[in-house]
């Protein structure tokens, strides 16, 4: 008969953490892990809360065997060893939160389709979405915004995590989810939503783990819609010859990156790779970027992450926290609760949840 003990190394090594990484987590020392898959301690109250936030499971589930438990599967842009545990603990508690949420909503979700079966190229992909959207092939895209308002079941999640993770992906009951780093500049985040929202759109929706030097084919298919998508091989050209560029020079560079607002990696790859000049990663190009722009009169902002806030989520998930709550599908103590998993925390005990859509 399967014990609490086997149980929670079999989440464990699921997830393939070692003890010591979950005694770190959970701040004990290794032997008390050891001890409670053997059995030999009792599992406490707030350690059980932990683990259930870590493993996104159900207290049930590790107590009494409860088959409902399905591990999730994220597309990270990141290897996942990399990962702090307490980065998967807060993406994990956004999951299981969604899941509740997402079984209460009536909701119906937009059903267009973004597969093309005239062609499965990527960046004809990249060009269909724009397409979609009603954007010009030639024209800056506001991805954050695209997300926020061309579908009614995204919610995006700036949140705290080390530098090797850039973002992460995930569908649950038709409701998509994605995870950016908070630390990370306007213009690297901007490129990693368009990257998730391509695992998101045409992915195989099954777990990929996406080092930032995978050679996954899925993963180049990702980092290739996320360059079409936000700056067109067309239009890279087409600005190149509306300036009468001959010789791109660090004015340029600038101009153009703000134009698109992608960043300055994203930039020089594109020029490198479609002028075949390797000569762009010289010191001049990559140091002092925000000093560079402020000099000429540009706006930082694309240097700097979109919001000041090392949490942030915005989107599906608060609307569906509002039309819970105002169906008297959950409690104002739930709505609390889930309001402060997503981080808003001026407006726990606030009755009236117009201020926080608006």
């Amino acid at each position: 008969m399967e014990t609490i003990g086997d149980r929670l190394k079999k989440l464990r090594t699921e997830y393939k953490f070692t003890q010591k990484e979950l005694a770190e987590y959970l701040g004990f020392d290794q032997s008390h892990i050891a001890k409670l898959e053997n059995n030999k301690r009792n599992l406490q109250a707030d350690t059980l809360d932990d683990l259930c936030n870590l493993y996104n499971c159900s207290e049930e589930y590790i107590l009494n065997g409860d088959m409902n438990y399905v591990k999730p599967f994220f597309n990270f842009r990141s290897n996942l060893r990399s990962l702090d545990l307490n980065t998967v603990a807060a993406m994990n508690t956004i999951v299981r939160n969604m899941t509740f949420l997402s079984a209460l909503s009536e909701k119906m979700n937009d059903k267009i389709s973004y597969d093309s079966k005239i062609k499965d190229d990527v960046s004809f992909k990249a060009s269909n979405c724009r397409r979609i959207w009603k954007i010009d092939e030639y024209d800056p895209i506001d991805i954050i915004s695209i997300c926020l308002n061309k579908f009614n079941n995204i919610t995006i999640v700036f949140f705290d995590a080390n530098e090797n993770m850039s973002g992460s992906s995930c569908t649950v009951n038709d409701e998509m989810i994605i995870f950016v780093n908070s630390k990370h500049s306007l213009g690297r985040q901007r490129f990693t939503i368009a990257h998730e929202l391509y695992h998101l759109l045409f992915g195989k929706n099954e777990f990929v783990n996406c080092a930032i030097n995978s050679n996954s084919n899925e993963e180049k298919e990702a980092d290739e819609f996320a360059s079409a998508l936000l700056m067109s091989d067309g239009a890279l050209l087409n600005f190149q010859s509306d300036n009468e560029i001959e010789n791109w020079d660090l004015d340029d560079i600038l101009s153009c990156e703000q134009y698109f607002q992608i960043s300055r990696k994203s930039m020089l790859n594109r020029l490198e790779k479609l002028l075949n000049d390797n000569r762009f990663y010289d010191g001049k190009l990559t140091n002092r970027i925000k000093y560079n722009a402020k000099k000429r009169g540009f706006d930082e902002k694309l240097y700097s992450p979109y919001s000041k806030d090392e949490n942030l989520l915005l989107g599906s998930y608060i609307r569906l926290v509002q039309d819970a709550y105002e169906q008297g599908k959950i409690t104002r103590g739930k709505k609390d609760e889930l309001l402060r998993d997503a981080y808003y925390y001026d407006f726990i005990n606030n009755e009236n949840m117009e201020d926080l859509i608006a």
